[in-house]
Formats: C-alpha cells, sequence, structure tokens
C-alpha cells in the first residue's frame, strides 16, 4: 500500500499483491487503488455521471456506511472494477484490477468495511 498527498486528491491507497512500482504480471494480480478527492461543487448529478463508463447491465446501487455509492465494471480498455462513494462532497472511487470474480470479491470485502468519521466536521461549502 502506499499513501500519497496531492493537490487533486487528499490521499492515494495501493493494496497489491506484486512490488509497488512493478509492472503487473501476466496472470493472478491483484490492485485496489483508492482515490479520495473532495471537491465543494460534487453532486449526486455528477457522481451519477460515473455510471456512463460502466458496463450497464453490471451497474449496483447501494450504500457503504449510510452513503450512496454505485458499483460496477468499466468498460474498454481501462477494464476494471470501480467502486464510486459519494460523502458531503467527497467523492471516494476504488478501482479493482484484474477484473476477475475473486479480484472483485475480495474488494467489495475490504471496500464494505470502509468507515467514515462523522466526528469530523464537514468541509466547508462555498457561498
Amino acid at each position: 500500500h502506499e499513501y500519497s498527498p496531492n493537490q487533486n486528491s487528499a490521499f492515494s491507497l495501493f493494496i497489491q499483491n506484486y512490488p509497488f512500482n512493478a509492472p503487473p504480471p501476466k496472470t493472478n494480480f491483484y490492485q485496489l487503488y483508492i482515490i479520495y478527492q473532495w471537491n465543494p461543487l460534487t453532486s449526486q448529478t455528477v457522481f451519477e455521471a460515473h455510471k456512463a463508463d460502466l458496463i450497464p447491465n453490471s451497474i449496483e446501487e447501494l450504500t457503504i456506511d449510510g452513503y450512496p455509492a454505485i458499483r460496477g465494471q468499466v468498460a474498454g480498455e481501462r477494464n476494471r472494477f470501480a467502486t464510486y462513494i459519494l460523502k458531503d462532497g467527497a467523492l471516494f472511487s476504488a478501482f479493482t484490477a484484474d477484473p476477475t470474480p475473486e479480484n472483485e470479491a475480495l474488494s467489495n470485502q475490504i471496500i464494505s468495511t470502509i468507515k467514515f468519521d462523522r466526528d469530523l466536521p464537514e468541509h466547508p461549502r462555498p457561498t
């Protein structure tokens, strides 16, 4: 795993079964990549727009720790599983590669454990 703050996201987290900065092996690799992005303009509409990148029959709407989430498989060259969680203007995006049923199940199990600290103040909203 790696924690890497930058100006566009509060953090990024990698969980993978091969060395960091190494190319993924040809078979049997696992990577879960999570990005937290806070944007005061993120809305339900922007959140819902992520469905356009997903294979329609793979889309699942759910809640994670009480917040709306969308899960599905990204189509095309960047074939992977994606989960998006919307919390108070924060977008949590989680991506899983290699898109195998075993990797999807592992990521769903990990993502289902996410808990948000409700004692922290919300980000300020623009006026």
